[in-house]
C-alpha cells in the first residue's frame, strides 16, 4: 500500500532552537509537531526531534557549519518524516 501525497503540494516546517536545555520547537504546516504528527506517526516525531537536537548540539560544540545545504538536507528529512503514513508503514 502507498500513500498518495498528490494531493499536498507543500509543507512549511518552521525549527525554533531556543537557547539553554530547552526542546526545540518544531511546527509543521502551523501546528505544533508533536499534535500535527502523532497522529500519523509517533515514530517520526521522535526522529524529527532526535534530528534537531543532534544539529542543536554540533552547532553549540562548533561541529557543524549550518550551510544552505545543510539546512536543506535536513528540513528534507523532516518533510520525508512529517509525511502522513498508513498505518503499519515504517517512518523511514
Amino acid at each position: 500500500m502507498q500513500y498518495d501525497d498528490s494531493r499536498i503540494t507543500s509543507h512549511t516546517v518552521t525549527i525554533n532552537i531556543p537557547r539553554g536545555a530547552q526542546p526545540p520547537a518544531i511546527h509543521v504546516n502551523g501546528e505544533k509537531v508533536d499534535q500535527a504528527l502523532a497522529a500519523h506517526n509517533a515514530d517520526a516525531l521522535g526522529e524529527i526531534s532526535s534530528l534537531v537536537c543532534d544539529v542543536q548540539r554540533k552547532y553549540r560544540r562548533g561541529e557543524l557549519e549550518l550551510t544552505t545545504a545543510a539546512i536543506g538536507d535536513m528540513l528534507a528529512r523532516i518533510g520525508d518524516l512529517a509525511r502522513p503514513r498508513p498505518t503499519g508503514e515504517p517512518p523511514f
